[in-house]
């Protein structure tokens, strides 16, 4: 019985499966039947009137029936609203009257149907009900006063009237004893869910972070490798494009993903020392490339005496530096977007001020006031082409009053916009940025001596190290192996926490460090690294374990230094804190003798490097082209020969891109701005600047639709383009070429087997240092057979083809 009554009570009252208004209309359905029979009952013995009764089983048979009625057809509000009616203006004048008025129990029921009111309905209903039955409740009592013989008087005896008050106050006891419990069970059933939703939502963002992370750990990853390498401009440039596209997308999914930024709802500020002039140009870079093909002119206007080196949370500047400008990009059509930066001295604080204006829509005067504090876009139909959700000023202006900065607008409707906001940062380096720095980031060049910085960026060479990195997915695998190569470490890979294990057991090799994935199938890094642990051997015990997770919840470095790791490595794979793991775990452990055995080596092995450059300024005085700084491109390709070999290519991938602009017609335009964009990069890239601007000329007016400026300008690039690649096939017996240094080698019949076999073997480990070493081997002699294989080898190792060359040594090399 009790089991059934159970079932019974959670299936109408606490079923997950009802709606909380079919419940909340069960219970008050219920419990006014219940007050009903109750009352019915005790009134057959108190007061057996004929009349009284048979109105009350009446009364009883209408709440059925409208429960029933209200209940199959859902109208849940509307039969709450009969029932309170009902009971309000009918039951209890009945019940005022047949049981003698205010001497009765009755005024119990009064409260017991204004708390049944205030626990059903909602606002509008529930305020109008109140009101009404206050007016019944002290209407009874007014005729109660004023006419107190229409009130007949059964309760003539002492017992019957405690009977009755009695009966009245137990009843609406129960009943509001029941609505308070039920509220409490409703919120202990809300408060468990939220609780399980809560910590579903960790374990779905853990899992979403590692989702998210790990194929942006191979896209900045790969991208950091490849901006080491000699690459074309255009390459480069698009190459750092992904990098701080990247970048910036792993710092808003930081933001995301940290659960007490989201439960609290606030920023947290995390000062670091930053490099000024970086920060200007990674924000300019992410936004300048939403001009696209409007016409709109970029300016920089930088302060050269702005201090070099700055702290506070360069993250949050570059997220309101990005808001503005991408809303300046987006609301300007055609003209200018300017950008200015100046700034005042505070003691040892800097008032850095931005500036960022526009010739774009503007804001009505009427609009600027709310402009910060709605979540909406403001002119909506003037701006219904506009992408966006509106939310991107009012986040602004929250980061900015976070940072104790100020920010303001000035703007005249239809003619533009002026942002200004302020920031106070602590001033790392006195140092200003200087003219040079300034007029390379205002003409857009300060990437090419960043790049730069970073490719002489000097990497302890660590031959004596031994690495094993561990994750289940190969192209993780790949770019540790790439950012581990300038080291010299030998690094080996494990694709499983059990062949961790196994490599850690067998002892066959040594490691200084292991880099272990935290999210892997089968067994997770935390479980790998906790046997590892357990195998009990000193090695096994005392091997340095760092966690390489995409997991980037807060407090998860604690976690992971409490089951058995020795330090934390989050992906993307910051290379800085990369270096200074692999020197603190692996190059201050060796002994001053091993260090200086190291430094040998690597001096042996710079020295025995070959030169594939030559002298940059070695040039004949006949070098010389229309239109091509001979000079910046042989310094740009370190030297004349290398220079040489990068025009080849452009005289050998040219023609076919003419081809295409030759075939214009309107309905080819765009693949003409496809062919044109590719021609602007590679001039660009050889140094021809006129034929470089020329062409991007071109591909503005082809990805506008302008046919007619590049069917009346195409000719005459063409005929630009032919002069330019007739003077190069001139200039390059002068540069000294390939073909030239080829003949000077000594022949050999055949490219040596054991190096084709060791270089195979390399590419299968993707090795690229050695694939390098391997294929010098190869080109310091002349073939007589099998002549176009080396030069081959040289295109598939710098495009990165590693397969490629594996499949193909693979044919030569099998028996």
């Amino acid at each position: 019985m009790i089991t059934w009554t159970r079932r019974l009570l959670e299936k109408y009252f606490f079923s997950d499966s009802r709606p909380l208004a079919a419940r909340v209309f069960n219970l008050v359905f219920c419990s006014a039947a219940v007050t009903l029979l109750v009352t019915t009952f005790i009134t057959l013995f108190i007061m057996p009137h004929p009349l009284e009764i048979i109105t009350l089983v009446t009364i009883d048979i209408a709440v059925v029936l409208m429960f029933y009625i209200c209940s199959k057809y859902k109208k849940y509000r509307l039969g709450l609203l009969l029932l309170l009616g009902f009971a309000s203006f009918v039951f209890f004048p009945f019940m005022y009257y047949a049981v003698g008025g205010i001497e009765s129990g009755i005024l119990a029921y009064a409260v017991m149907i204004m708390v049944l009111t205030f626990f059903s309905l909602e606002k509008k209903d529930c305020f109008i009900m109140i009101l009404l039955e206050i007016i019944s409740f002290a209407a009874c009592l007014c005729v109660n006063n004023l006419f107190p013989r229409f009130f007949p008087r059964p309760l003539v005896t002492l017992s019957l009237l405690v009977m009755h008050n009695a009966q009245s106050v137990f009843t609406v006891s129960i009943f509001i004893g029941i609505a308070v419990k039920f509220q409490m069970y409703m919120y202990n059933m809300e408060r468990e869910k939220a609780e399980a939703a809560s910590r579903a939502k960790s374990t779905f963002l853990a899992t979403v972070s590692h989702e998210i992370r790990t194929p942006l750990n191979a896209i900045i990853g790969l991208s950091q490798i490849q901006l080491q390498a000699d690459l074309p401009k255009e390459t480069l440039s698009d190459i750092e494009k992904i990098y701080n596209s990247g970048s910036s997308l792993l710092g808003i999914i930081n933001d995301i993903l940290d659960v007490s930024k989201i439960e609290s709802g606030s920023f947290e500020l995390i000062p670091l020392d930053y490099d000024t002039p970086s920060l200007i140009h990674d924000t300019v870079q992410l936004n300048i490339v939403r001009i696209g093909s409007k016409p709109i002119v970029f300016k920089l206007r930088i302060d050269e005496t702005l201090p070099s080196r700055l702290y506070g949370d360069e993250l949050r500047i570059k997220q309101v530096l990005n808001n503005l400008l991408s809303n300046a990009f987006k609301y300007t059509k055609e003209g200018e977007v300017t950008f200015r930066t100046t700034w005042e001295r505070h003691g040892d604080d800097a008032q850095i001020t931005f500036i960022v204006q526009d010739t774009g829509t503007g804001i009505r005067q009427e609009d600027i006031e709310k402009l910060f504090s709605e979540y909406s876009q403001l002119d909506v139909r003037a701006n219904r082409k506009i992408e966006g959700t509106g939310l991107g000023l009012s986040i602004t202006k929250k980061l900015v009053d976070l940072m104790g900065g100020t920010i303001s607008v000035e703007s005249e409707y239809g003619k533009g916009s002026t942002f200004t906001v302020c920031f106070r940062q602590k001033i790392s380096n006195d140092l200003a940025l200087g003219k040079s720095t300034v007029e390379n980031l205002e003409s857009f060049r300060f990437i090419d001596n960043r790049r730069s910085r970073g490719r002489n960026l000097v990497r302890a060479y660590m031959p004596y190290g031994k690495i094993l990195v561990v994750d289940d997915v190969s192209t993780n695998l790949d770019v540790a192996k790439g950012l581990l190569l300038p080291y010299g470490l030998t690094v080996d890979c494990a694709l499983s926490g059990r062949e961790a294990i196994e490599k850690i057991r067998s002892e066959q090799v040594r490691y200084d460090v292991v880099f272990m994935d935290h999210m892997m199938p089968e067994m997770d890094g935390m479980e790998a690294t906790q046997r590892i642990r357990e195998l009990g051997t000193p090695y096994a015990k005392a091997v340095p374990i760092i966690a390489l997770t995409a997991n980037a919840l807060a407090g998860n470095e604690e976690m992971f230094i409490a089951n058995g790791f020795d330090a934390f490595l989050s992906k993307p794979i910051d290379v800085m804190r990369l270096d200074v793991l692999l020197n603190q775990w692996v190059k201050a452990r060796q002994s001053p003798d091993v260090l200086r055995q190291a430094a040998l080596t690597e001096k042996e092995k710079n020295d025995a490097a070959p030169s594939r450059g030559g002298d940059p300024d070695a040039l004949p005085e006949d070098a010389r082209a229309d239109g091509l700084d001979v000079r910046a491109g042989a310094r740009k390709y370190n030297g004349a020969k290398a220079y040489a070999t990068i025009l080849q290519s452009y005289i050998k991938h040219t023609p076919a891109l003419l081809e295409t602009l030759r075939a214009l017609t309107e309905e080819t335009l765009p693949a003409y701005a496809v062919a044109v964009h590719g021609l602007k990069g590679s001039s660009y890239g050889i140094c021809a600047d006129a034929v470089g601007a020329w062409a991007e000329t071109l591909e503005a007016a082809a990805k506008r639709g302008d046919f007619p400026t590049v069917r009346e300008e195409n000719d005459a690039f063409l005929e630009k383009a032919e002069a330019l690649l007739s003077d190069l096939r001139a200039l390059l017996p002068r540069l000294g070429t390939a073909e030239e240094s080829e003949a000077e080698k000594p022949v050999k019949h055949a490219p040596d087997s054991a190096l084709l076999e060791k270089m195979r073997e390399e590419s299968r480990n993707f090795d690229a240092g050695a694939m390098e070493e391997t294929l010098t081997a190869l080109e310091q002699y002349r073939y007589e057979t099998d002549a176009e294989l080396v030069p081959w080898l040289r295109e598939q190792l710098e495009n990165l083809e590693y397969d490629a060359i594996c499949e193909k040594l693979e044919s030569i090399c099998s028996p």
